[in-house]
């Protein structure tokens, strides 16, 4: 019927009246159904008939607080959600998580909801404080509210002393005025805490069978909680609900939860897992290469209080981890994959890795953790080429926050991911993927070589270096060269760099513009203070050293 706020994709956050068969809901939501005031009248409306309401409210957060009048009287309505804390103002910003922006106050329609076909609504009156039977009264019919005012003042009834509290009392009025001081911070403190939805249980166990040949209503033997005993039977100490579950997957002697865990560290660390199937333990799986390595390292993980963190020390610090990943002659046709742990491992870095990398080498990474998904450098237009209706947002690059958080944070939207990530192999999310592939393509070197969170980290890293050694490229270089790389480079490889060094910054002396075009990639503005045919012409010699394999591969 009437509706201020968000549409349901935002839980209807904002207020809102509906007519509900027949009868009508005055809600104030947050996210409905969840965290909702909702109250409704008992009586249905009659049909062909002017009905006037009045709905008035005390800023409580409960549906206490709620008072409506139908026809100049007060009714009772009846309570169907009384459960908000949190802000019930509407998104008003078209941001990119807000799928229909808002639009202010909308009568007779809603998206993705019934209209109010065929229905009629007259004086509509929106007021900035509560009203008393006397002003519900006023609203209905002018007359008739004074009358009920003289008779108050004569009779000095409870509604003449409501009055008196709500609208003249000036002591009361100042007190009501602290209180929503102290509610509307109490709102804008909960409402900066994340929350997260948590699973309960059914207040009654609902019935489970077997469907006989997947038919869903031919229903066959029914079926009790249960776990597969030949892995651990069920201990008879432990209730049957999710904690339970909890304890017999932690349970010293359940054999898949700590390999399958100690696998996944190793498979992260060394490229590879004990068991290289990761996502697989079953009867499809890979047998593990190291067996009894596995076993141990499952029985020390348990033992030291399933501690990530000591794990993860555990295995950087081994010999085995700090092998050097050169190939050597007699390994070569015996072991080419390293599946025997004789050399260090060696593998292209992840997606998210790649991006943080050069972050981090130019010091552009910002070091914050937690808070809400950001906005970082994308092409124009991808959102557009999936847009399913003309109201959904656009992305927008977050300039503030969003260019340097590490990629963690970057906002995932699964029918249009970050473009740059998918081309390194990130998962699209659209599925569980615990293992990913790893290719080689040349769209990955077009990506280190044109993206413009790459140019900009290469150009901030350079004129990082050149200050560091005051103008001195060789020494510039060979420093950009073991960051990067974490080496020296050989003689030849200094040949290599100096050589374009010198070709790039002849391109950028010949024309002024270039490397202003060049240095102008990216929001970081840059350094006025340098030379600017020799900054862009370090930046691309620092953008060919991360493009090679020993920049992004895993070493």
């Amino acid at each position: 019927v009437l509706y201020n706020g968000n549409n349901r994709i935002q839980g209807y956050r904002g207020w809102d009246i509906v007519l509900d068969s027949n009868r009508v809901h005055f809600r104030l939501n947050h996210a409905h159904p969840f965290q909702s005031l909702d109250i409704r009248t008992e009586e249905e409306l009659t049909l062909n008939e002017w009905t006037h309401f009045v709905w008035t409210y005390d800023g409580s957060s409960d549906a206490q607080g709620m008072r409506l009048y139908r026809n100049g009287e007060e009714i009772r309505p009846k309570i169907v959600r009384n459960h908000l804390y949190r802000s019930s103002k509407p998104y008003m910003k078209n941001r990119a998580t807000v799928y229909m922006p808002y639009q202010g106050i909308i009568i007779g329609n809603r998206h993705y909801d019934q209209d109010f076909t065929g229905g009629l609504l007259d004086e509509i009156r929106i007021l900035n404080r509560e009203a008393d039977p006397i002003a519900a009264r006023y609203l209905y019919n002018a007359d008739e509210g004074k009358s009920a005012f003289e008779q108050a003042l004569q009779e000095k009834n409870d509604q003449l002393h409501s009055f008196y509290n709500l609208f003249i009392d000036q002591q009361l009025d100042a007190g009501r005025k602290a209180m929503r001081v102290l509610q509307h911070r109490e709102v804008v403190t909960i409402d900066t805490v994340q929350e997260i939805m948590v699973m309960g249980d059914q207040t009654s166990e609902r019935p489970t069978y077997i469907l006989e040949r997947g038919v869903y209503d031919a229903e066959g033997d029914r079926v009790n909680r249960d776990v597969p005993s030949a892995i651990l039977p069920w201990p008879e100490d432990l209730p049957r609900n999710r904690y339970g579950l909890g304890k017999w997957l932690t349970h010293p002697d359940h054999p898949l939860t700590a390999r399958v865990a100690v696998n996944q560290i190793w498979y992260l660390v060394f490229g590879r897992g004990i068991v290289e199937t990761v996502e697989d333990f079953g009867n499809q799986g890979a047998l593990p290469s190291h067996p009894d390595l596995l076993d141990w390292l499952a029985v020390d993980f348990q033992e030291n209080q399933w501690d990530v963190k000591r794990l993860i020390r555990q295995l950087v610090t081994s010999a085995t981890y700090r092998q050097s990943s050169r190939i050597r002659p007699e390994l070569e046709e015996v072991d080419p994959d390293n599946y025997l742990l004789a050399r260090g491992p060696r593998y292209r870095r992840s997606a998210e890795m790649v991006r943080d990398n050069i972050l981090a080498a130019s010091g552009l990474l910002d070091p914050n953790v937690g808070g809400p998904s950001v906005f970082p450098y994308q092409p124009p237009g991808l959102w557009k080429e999936v847009m399913t209706h003309g109201f959904f947002p656009e992305y927008e690059i977050d300039y503030e926050n969003g260019l340097y958080r590490r990629s963690i944070y970057t906002f995932w939207k699964r029918n249009m991911p970050a473009p740059s990530m998918l081309i390194f192999d990130a998962a699209s999310r659209a599925e569980c993927q615990v293992r990913r592939q790893r290719s080689n393509t040349p769209l990955q070197a077009l990506v280190l070589l044109n993206d413009p969170q790459m140019i900009e980290g290469c150009r901030v890293l350079a004129e990082k270096m050149y200050r560091q050694t005051e103008g001195d490229i060789a020494k510039a270089t060979e420093k950009t060269f073991q960051l990067l790389t974490s080496r020296s480079p050989s003689d030849k490889e200094r040949a290599l760099i100096m050589q374009q060094y010198r070709e790039e910054l002849d391109y950028f002396e010949q024309d002024n513009d270039n490397s202003t075009a060049y240095l102008g990639i990216g929001h970081r503005t840059a350094a006025v203070d340098l030379p600017s045919s020799e900054i862009a012409a370090l930046a691309r010699v620092t953008n060919t050293i991360f493009n090679s394999t020993e920049a992004y591969y895993k070493n």
